[in-house]
């Protein structure tokens, strides 16, 4: 029908103009579409997919290529949404190799399998394609400009799992009761590696399950809270809620600790998002307040290090003037305990591309961070100040 003939256009509108939807729209939420029509199910994919929300649009492009398993684009946008899912990467690699049986010709069709190939630790057919794709007209100009960096992305990652082979990396999880069936990440140890921080998602959330609207909704994600543990001797005590003063039904997520463990940085998803800050007060730790100075700004502004003197930031913002995405700066302690002084990091370090994720190690002259831009693998990296 006319409806599905036109969907890769109507797709590549919403991805080029997505501010053109100016009007919140009605419910898209999967939970009130998985009875409705096609146009309606289609009409919420395409919104979720437009504004980069491809958690959301995956359940709905399944849903439409289950019932018109016809209509190959929706088993294409199906792939490109299962990138994004990091716990069913591997599907991608199904998905766009089905679509591409049928249509070689999608758009970007053999970046995107480069890029699931990659993803699912194939490195030599990611390269592959990744050259094909170099070559090829339905690759768009923006892909192109990635392909170069994933080709060196590939070439160090073989040489790292070549070393993983020879048994002199070894990792190991964590386990209960830090560890569970749901989300931990973004670790966060003191100076004595007596306490641990990290952020939480899963089914003890303050917030629950909500929607893109902030209400409760049983097919919608959970929100992020903050938990701790305390070590004793070798073992991780059983984890805490950090408490109401921090946690709320919103995100709430720890992005650094100090030193000594009595100050924590926090991310809020306000205002752009900004950076919060709390202390710890015996026991407890002081509600959450905006970092005070220069660091916050209308831009979005996230991970941060903080020297073991306390007196230097190194965090990360999207803000204008910067070298291209996310880079990262550094703020000075003023005499008044405000952050100011930023300073861009400059080119050693910042890429047209994002960096993220900055830790300074103690001895103040190594500084790790992930970044998109530089010959790293996906995206590691050290330099020495």
């Amino acid at each position: 029908m006319i409806l599905r003939r036109f969907v890769t256009v109507l797709l590549v509108i919403f991805l080029v103009a997505p501010t053109v939807l100016a009007q919140k729209p009605k419910k898209y939420d999967a939970q009130y579409l998985m009875g409705g029509g096609e146009q309606e199910i289609l009409e919420a994919a395409e919104w979720h997919f437009g504004y980069g929300n491809l958690k959301r649009a995956l359940p709905l492009f399944i849903k439409l290529w289950k019932r018109y398993p016809e209509t190959n684009s929706y088993r294409y946008y199906a792939g490109i949404c299962y990138l994004e899912k990091t716990d069913e990467q591997e599907k991608a690699i199904d998905h766009l190799e089905a679509a591409y049986s049928i249509n070689p010709k999608l758009n970007d069709i053999l970046f995107y399998l480069g890029k699931a190939y990659f993803l699912n630790y194939k490195f030599d057919e990611a390269t592959g394609y990744f050259k094909l794709a170099r070559e090829d007209k339905t690759t768009s100009g923006k892909s192109k400009k990635e392909i170069p960096r994933f080709l060196k992305h590939c070439e160090n990652a073989k040489e790292l799992m070549a070393v993983n082979q020879e048994g002199r990396l070894t990792i190991e999880n964590l386990g209960a009761p830090v560890n569970t069936e749901d989300d931990e990440y973004v670790p966060l140890v003191s100076f004595d590696e007596s306490v641990l921080m990290y952020t939480y998602k899963g089914k003890w959330s303050r917030g629950g399950r909500q929607n893109m609207y902030g209400e409760s909704d049983a097919d919608g994600e959970y929100y992020e809270d903050i938990c701790l543990s305390y070590r004793l001797g070798n073992k991780w005590l059983d984890p805490e809620d950090i408490g109401s003063n921090i946690n709320s039904y919103y995100h709430d997520a720890s992005i650094a600790l100090s030193p000594d463990g009595e100050q924590l940085f926090i991310y809020k998803d306000k205002n752009g998002g900004d950076i919060y800050q709390s202390f710890k007060d015996d026991n407890l730790w002081t509600s959450a307040i905006k970092l005070y100075g220069e660091v916050n700004t209308s831009s979005y502004e996230g991970h941060v290090s903080i020297s073991i003197n306390g007196r230097t930031l190194y965090f990360v913002s999207n803000r204008p003037g910067g070298m291209g995405g996310k880079d990262i700066y550094m703020a000075t302690l003023q005499e008044d305990d405000s952050w100011g002084q930023i300073k861009n990091m400059g080119p050693k370090f910042n890429t047209e591309f994002d960096e993220d994720a900055p830790f300074i190690h103690a001895n103040g002259n190594l500084l790790y961070f992930s970044s998109q831009g530089h010959n790293c693998i996906h995206f590691k990296i050290l330099f020495h100040l």
